[in-house]
């Protein structure tokens, strides 16, 4: 069954699906070795693991890339933290979207933060509108 099934029928189940986050290939096989159900693709992660902080720093193009990588190395589901779609554009999110389930991922989550903006580094982000997050 693809991981993407697997992940799918879990949460149709309403069975608990616990993950944890990985940042490239090895922690994914240490997490599916130590019994994971999924692992998850997190920005804080992945930038963690190159010393750089967590604020949208990493192209959508870097994010694809690993999750193809991870993919090739694991068979669990992906979750990927897709930050804000990479873009405010309903259609530049929907590309990186089958660009990521291209690449092998279950699923994903995306913020509803307006692209381009740290809520931790700046006061007086904020938030898309449901209308705007809804779209993406």
């Amino acid at each position: 069954m693809k991981a993407s099934s697997t992940l799918r029928s879990r949460l149709q189940a309403g069975k608990l699906t616990v993950s944890i986050g990985v940042y490239d290939p090895l922690s994914a096989v240490i997490a599916e070795r130590a019994g994971f159900d999924a692992v998850a693709y997190q920005s804080a992660q992945a930038s963690g693991a190159d010393a750089l902080p967590d604020v949208g720093i990493r192209t959508a193009y870097e994010t694809v890339e690993m999750v193809r990588r991870i993919a090739r190395a694991v068979s669990l589901p992906i979750i990927v933290d897709s930050e804000q779609g990479f873009g405010d554009d309903p259609e530049v999110c929907a590309y990186w979207t089958r660009e990521l389930i291209r690449a092998g991922a279950a699923g994903q989550h995306i913020d509803d933060l307006r692209a381009g903006r740290c809520i931790w580094l700046e006061s007086g982000a904020k938030y898309g509108d449901a209308e705007d997050v809804s779209e993406r």
